[in-house]
């Protein structure tokens, strides 16, 4: 108990450092993303509807912090070679930095970073919440000055954007692996 209150309580310092602002510097780029698509829970055969909100906030031109939201719900059966099959219901809070890849001036780039939080998992309606890793690498295509459009970095090569990884143990079920599938997102400048 004393280890997760010690890994919530570095991330709420580290969100609380990124958002201090100095007087004299100006304010850099905020932005709303949403995106959906397929959030697919491997290890159990489930995959899930997914919906995906995100704060992202620019420190310099380069690096960005965001607060991501993520859920999905259980959508349909997956066909893979793992023997259990578990309808999975999935909502992860995470706190990311993120770096941007500029391909194309400011038009086309990837933003790449890792993130940590919290996870609840409904495993076949057992409920359980535990700590979530992500590392996440999306393509970001600028149609307007504030408007933009995520999706995989590599659509046809790497049809995925984001995977997370939690030590949730729930009776006889250890581990959450999951990966979005075929994500497309908007992100809108504020």
């Amino acid at each position: 108990m004393k280890a997760n209150l010690y890994f919530f309580l570095v991330l709420s310092l580290m969100a609380n450092l990124a958002f201090a602002q100095n007087e004299s510097k100006p304010v850099l780029n905020q932005y709303l993303s949403l995106q959906s698509g397929i959030l697919a829970e491997t290890q159990y055969n489930s995959a899930g509807i997914r919906t995906f909100f995100e704060f992202q906030q620019d420190i310099t031109k380069h690096k960005q912090f965001s607060l991501s939201y993520e859920h999905s719900t259980h959508f349909m059966d997956l066909a893979t070679d793992h023997s259990d099959e578990i309808k999975s219901n999935i909502s992860a809070l995470c706190a990311n930095f993120n770096y941007k890849i500029f391909l194309w001036k400011d038009k086309i780039y990837w933003s790449a970073g890792i993130g940590a939080g919290a996870v609840h998992v409904n495993w076949d309606n057992n409920n359980k919440i535990s700590k979530v890793v992500n590392a996440n690498l999306t393509l970001n295509l600028k149609i307007t000055d504030k408007i933009i459009i995520e999706t995989a970095p590599l659509l046809i090569l790497f049809p995925f954007n984001r995977i997370y990884y939690s030590p949730v143990n729930v009776g006889v079920y250890n581990n959450m692996y999951a990966f979005t599938t075929i994500p497309l997102g908007l992100k809108v400048r504020i």
